[in-house]
Protein backbone atom coordinates (compact mmCIF):
# COMPACT_ATOMS: atom_id res chain seq x y z
CA UNK A 1 0.00 0.00 0.00
CA UNK A 2 2.86 2.32 0.88
CA UNK A 3 4.51 1.51 -2.43
CA UNK A 4 1.31 2.40 -4.27
CA UNK A 5 1.10 5.74 -2.45
CA UNK A 6 4.69 6.50 -3.38
CA UNK A 7 3.89 5.77 -7.01
CA UNK A 8 0.96 8.19 -6.90
CA UNK A 9 3.16 10.91 -5.40
CA UNK A 10 5.83 10.30 -8.02
CA UNK A 11 3.27 10.45 -10.80
CA UNK A 12 1.90 13.74 -9.45
CA UNK A 13 5.41 15.19 -9.34
CA UNK A 14 6.06 14.12 -12.92
CA UNK A 15 2.77 15.65 -14.10
CA UNK A 16 3.55 18.90 -12.28
CA UNK A 17 7.04 18.98 -13.76
CA UNK A 18 5.61 18.34 -17.22
CA UNK A 19 3.17 21.22 -16.89
CA UNK A 20 5.95 23.50 -15.66
CA UNK A 21 8.15 22.57 -18.61
CA UNK A 22 5.22 23.14 -20.96
CA UNK A 23 4.62 26.62 -19.60
CA UNK A 24 8.32 27.45 -19.78
CA UNK A 25 8.44 26.20 -23.36
CA UNK A 26 5.44 28.28 -24.31
CA UNK A 27 7.08 31.34 -22.79
CA UNK A 28 10.32 30.72 -24.69
CA UNK A 29 8.32 30.38 -27.90
CA UNK A 30 6.60 33.69 -27.11
CA UNK A 31 3.18 32.03 -26.77
CA UNK A 32 1.46 34.13 -24.16
CA UNK A 33 -1.05 32.45 -21.86
CA UNK A 34 -3.21 35.58 -22.06
CA UNK A 35 -2.63 36.60 -25.68
CA UNK A 36 -3.50 40.02 -27.02
CA UNK A 37 -6.76 39.90 -28.94
CA UNK A 38 -7.46 41.70 -32.20
CA UNK A 39 -11.10 42.52 -32.88
CA UNK A 40 -12.25 42.27 -36.50
CA UNK A 41 -15.43 42.51 -38.56
CA UNK A 42 -16.03 40.60 -41.76
CA UNK A 43 -18.62 41.90 -44.24
CA UNK A 44 -20.11 39.76 -46.98
CA UNK A 45 -18.68 40.68 -50.39
CA UNK A 46 -20.60 38.59 -52.94
CA UNK A 47 -24.32 38.96 -53.58
CA UNK A 48 -25.68 35.44 -53.64
CA UNK A 49 -24.81 33.75 -50.34
CA UNK A 50 -27.30 31.00 -49.51
CA UNK A 51 -25.23 28.73 -47.25
CA UNK A 52 -23.29 29.47 -44.07
CA UNK A 53 -20.73 26.97 -42.78
CA UNK A 54 -19.25 27.40 -39.29
CA UNK A 55 -16.21 25.26 -38.39
CA UNK A 56 -15.71 26.01 -34.70
CA UNK A 57 -12.78 24.97 -32.54
CA UNK A 58 -14.04 26.41 -29.25
CA UNK A 59 -15.53 29.53 -27.73
CA UNK A 60 -18.91 31.25 -27.65
CA UNK A 61 -20.91 31.98 -30.82
CA UNK A 62 -24.23 33.63 -31.48
CA UNK A 63 -26.30 34.14 -34.62
CA UNK A 64 -28.66 37.11 -34.70
CA UNK A 65 -30.99 38.57 -37.33
CA UNK A 66 -30.71 42.29 -38.04
CA UNK A 67 -31.94 44.97 -40.47
CA UNK A 68 -28.80 45.08 -42.61
CA UNK A 69 -28.39 43.79 -46.16
CA UNK A 70 -25.16 41.79 -45.78
CA UNK A 71 -23.85 39.13 -43.44
CA UNK A 72 -21.47 40.57 -40.86
CA UNK A 73 -19.26 38.61 -38.49
CA UNK A 74 -17.69 40.21 -35.42
CA UNK A 75 -14.79 37.95 -34.46
CA UNK A 76 -11.36 37.86 -32.84
CA UNK A 77 -7.87 36.64 -33.65
CA UNK A 78 -4.63 36.34 -31.73
CA UNK A 79 -1.34 34.44 -31.80
CA UNK A 80 -3.21 31.42 -30.43
CA UNK A 81 -6.27 31.62 -32.66
CA UNK A 82 -6.37 31.55 -36.45
CA UNK A 83 -9.55 32.43 -38.35
CA UNK A 84 -10.23 32.00 -42.06
CA UNK A 85 -13.37 33.41 -43.67
CA UNK A 86 -14.03 32.89 -47.35
CA UNK A 87 -16.81 32.96 -49.90
CA UNK A 88 -17.07 30.35 -52.63
CA UNK A 89 -20.07 30.26 -54.93
CA UNK A 90 -23.13 30.52 -52.70
CA UNK A 91 -21.33 29.47 -49.49
CA UNK A 92 -19.69 31.59 -46.81
CA UNK A 93 -17.32 29.59 -44.59
CA UNK A 94 -15.98 30.58 -41.18
CA UNK A 95 -13.17 28.28 -40.02
CA UNK A 96 -11.00 28.62 -36.94
CA UNK A 97 -8.21 26.76 -35.18
CA UNK A 98 -6.79 27.27 -31.69
CA UNK A 99 -3.43 26.28 -30.27
CA UNK A 100 -3.96 22.80 -28.86
CA UNK A 101 -3.26 23.91 -25.28
CA UNK A 102 -5.57 26.95 -25.20
CA UNK A 103 -8.58 24.98 -23.91
CA UNK A 104 -6.39 23.16 -21.38
CA UNK A 105 -5.47 26.40 -19.57
CA UNK A 106 -9.06 27.65 -19.61
CA UNK A 107 -8.52 30.85 -21.62
CA UNK A 108 -11.76 32.18 -23.11
CA UNK A 109 -12.13 34.40 -26.15
CA UNK A 110 -14.90 36.99 -26.46
CA UNK A 111 -18.14 35.96 -28.14
CA UNK A 112 -18.30 35.76 -31.94
CA UNK A 113 -21.49 37.28 -33.36
CA UNK A 114 -22.81 36.33 -36.81
CA UNK A 115 -25.32 38.94 -38.01
CA UNK A 116 -27.79 37.70 -40.64
CA UNK A 117 -30.07 39.94 -42.74
CA UNK A 118 -33.59 39.12 -41.55
CA UNK A 119 -34.97 39.39 -45.09
CA UNK A 120 -32.98 36.32 -46.26
CA UNK A 121 -33.20 32.60 -45.58
CA UNK A 122 -29.94 30.67 -45.15
CA UNK A 123 -28.89 27.05 -44.87
CA UNK A 124 -26.76 26.80 -41.73
CA UNK A 125 -24.10 24.12 -41.10
CA UNK A 126 -22.42 24.08 -37.67
CA UNK A 127 -19.41 21.79 -37.13
CA UNK A 128 -17.98 22.29 -33.66
CA UNK A 129 -15.29 20.64 -31.57
CA UNK A 130 -16.28 22.46 -28.38
CA UNK A 131 -17.86 25.68 -27.16
CA UNK A 132 -21.33 27.19 -26.94
CA UNK A 133 -23.45 28.19 -29.94
CA UNK A 134 -26.73 30.11 -29.69
CA UNK A 135 -28.90 30.04 -32.83
CA UNK A 136 -31.38 32.88 -33.17
CA UNK A 137 -35.08 32.26 -33.48
CA UNK A 138 -36.32 32.79 -37.03
CA UNK A 139 -36.54 31.06 -40.41
CA UNK A 140 -33.72 29.03 -41.95
CA UNK A 141 -33.35 26.67 -44.88
CA UNK A 142 -31.78 23.41 -43.77
CA UNK A 143 -30.00 23.20 -40.40
CA UNK A 144 -27.11 20.81 -39.74
CA UNK A 145 -25.30 20.47 -36.41
CA UNK A 146 -22.28 18.16 -35.99
CA UNK A 147 -20.89 18.46 -32.47
CA UNK A 148 -17.99 16.71 -30.74
CA UNK A 149 -18.60 18.47 -27.42
CA UNK A 150 -20.11 21.64 -25.99
CA UNK A 151 -23.62 23.04 -26.22
CA UNK A 152 -25.95 24.30 -28.94
CA UNK A 153 -29.03 26.32 -28.01
CA UNK A 154 -31.88 26.96 -30.44
CA UNK A 155 -33.47 30.15 -29.13
CA UNK A 156 -37.14 31.07 -29.33
CA UNK A 157 -39.09 29.57 -32.26
CA UNK A 158 -37.22 28.22 -35.30
CA UNK A 159 -38.69 27.23 -38.65
CA UNK A 160 -36.51 25.31 -41.08
CA UNK A 161 -36.45 22.61 -43.74
CA UNK A 162 -34.44 19.54 -42.79
CA UNK A 163 -32.89 19.52 -39.31
CA UNK A 164 -29.96 17.10 -38.87
CA UNK A 165 -28.25 16.66 -35.49
CA UNK A 166 -25.16 14.50 -34.93
CA UNK A 167 -23.44 14.68 -31.55
CA UNK A 168 -20.58 12.70 -30.03
CA UNK A 169 -20.95 14.43 -26.66
CA UNK A 170 -22.41 17.59 -25.20
CA UNK A 171 -25.95 18.89 -25.20
CA UNK A 172 -28.49 20.43 -27.55
CA UNK A 173 -31.44 22.43 -26.21
CA UNK A 174 -34.35 23.79 -28.23
CA UNK A 175 -37.63 25.50 -27.47
CA UNK A 176 -40.03 25.30 -30.42
CA UNK A 177 -39.04 23.95 -33.84
CA UNK A 178 -41.08 23.57 -37.02
CA UNK A 179 -39.31 21.50 -39.68
CA UNK A 180 -39.98 19.19 -42.63
CA UNK A 181 -37.85 16.37 -41.17
CA UNK A 182 -35.70 15.69 -38.12
CA UNK A 183 -32.75 13.30 -37.99
CA UNK A 184 -30.91 12.81 -34.69
CA UNK A 185 -27.81 10.67 -34.14
CA UNK A 186 -26.44 10.61 -30.58
CA UNK A 187 -23.22 8.76 -29.71
CA UNK A 188 -23.27 10.31 -26.24
CA UNK A 189 -24.69 13.44 -24.69
CA UNK A 190 -28.24 14.76 -24.72
CA UNK A 191 -30.78 16.28 -27.10
CA UNK A 192 -33.76 18.09 -25.56
CA UNK A 193 -36.44 19.66 -27.75
CA UNK A 194 -39.40 21.04 -25.82
CA UNK A 195 -41.80 21.38 -28.74
CA UNK A 196 -41.55 20.27 -32.35
CA UNK A 197 -43.91 20.11 -35.31
CA UNK A 198 -42.44 17.62 -37.75
CA UNK A 199 -43.95 14.81 -39.88
CA UNK A 200 -40.80 12.67 -40.34
CA UNK A 201 -38.53 11.90 -37.38
CA UNK A 202 -35.51 9.57 -37.30
CA UNK A 203 -33.71 9.00 -33.98
CA UNK A 204 -30.58 6.90 -33.41
CA UNK A 205 -29.00 6.62 -29.95
CA UNK A 206 -25.80 4.69 -29.21
CA UNK A 207 -25.59 6.20 -25.72
CA UNK A 208 -26.95 9.31 -24.07
CA UNK A 209 -30.51 10.58 -24.24
CA UNK A 210 -33.13 12.16 -26.48
CA UNK A 211 -36.16 13.94 -24.98
CA UNK A 212 -38.65 15.10 -27.57
CA UNK A 213 -41.95 16.92 -27.18
CA UNK A 214 -44.11 16.57 -30.31
CA UNK A 215 -46.95 18.97 -31.03
CA UNK A 216 -49.26 16.41 -32.57
CA UNK A 217 -51.53 13.43 -32.16
CA UNK A 218 -49.76 10.19 -31.29
CA UNK A 219 -52.24 7.98 -33.14
CA UNK A 220 -51.44 9.70 -36.45
CA UNK A 221 -47.80 8.56 -36.44
CA UNK A 222 -46.47 5.23 -37.64
CA UNK A 223 -43.77 4.34 -35.09
CA UNK A 224 -40.99 1.78 -35.47
CA UNK A 225 -38.75 1.02 -32.49
CA UNK A 226 -35.61 -1.15 -32.57
CA UNK A 227 -34.07 -1.40 -29.10
CA UNK A 228 -30.97 -3.40 -28.13
CA UNK A 229 -30.57 -1.93 -24.66
CA UNK A 230 -31.57 1.18 -22.76
CA UNK A 231 -35.11 2.53 -22.68
CA UNK A 232 -37.78 3.95 -24.98
CA UNK A 233 -41.25 5.02 -23.84
CA UNK A 234 -43.04 4.39 -27.16
CA UNK A 235 -43.75 1.17 -29.02
CA UNK A 236 -44.38 0.04 -32.58
CA UNK A 237 -47.67 1.18 -34.03
CA UNK A 238 -49.36 1.89 -37.35
CA UNK A 239 -50.59 5.46 -37.64
CA UNK A 240 -53.62 6.95 -39.31
CA UNK A 241 -51.60 9.45 -41.39
CA UNK A 242 -49.21 7.82 -43.89
CA UNK A 243 -47.12 11.01 -44.12
CA UNK A 244 -46.18 10.95 -40.42
CA UNK A 245 -43.43 8.56 -39.32
CA UNK A 246 -41.11 8.10 -36.34
CA UNK A 247 -38.16 5.72 -36.62
CA UNK A 248 -36.18 4.97 -33.42
CA UNK A 249 -33.02 2.86 -32.98
CA UNK A 250 -31.61 2.54 -29.45
CA UNK A 251 -28.36 0.66 -28.82
CA UNK A 252 -28.08 2.08 -25.30
CA UNK A 253 -29.27 5.19 -23.51
CA UNK A 254 -32.81 6.50 -23.52
CA UNK A 255 -35.46 7.99 -25.80
CA UNK A 256 -38.49 9.75 -24.37
CA UNK A 257 -41.18 11.06 -26.73
CA UNK A 258 -44.15 13.12 -25.52
CA UNK A 259 -47.22 14.07 -27.56
CA UNK A 260 -49.63 16.93 -26.95
CA UNK A 261 -52.55 14.62 -27.80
Amino acid sequence: MKGFAKCLIAAAILVGAGIALLLIGLGISDWKLNPEITEKTYVQSSENIKNISLDIAAGEFETVFYDGEKIEIDYFTSTTKKVEIKESGTTLTYRESNRWWINFIGFKYPKVVIKLPQSNIYNLDVDMSAGVVSIAGGTFGNLDVDMSAGMVKFNDSITCGKLNIDISAGKIEANKIVCSSLKVNVSAGAVEIDSIICPVIDIGVSAGSVNLGIDGIKSEYTIRVDKSAGSCNVNNQTGTDSAKKIDIDVSAGSVNVRFTD
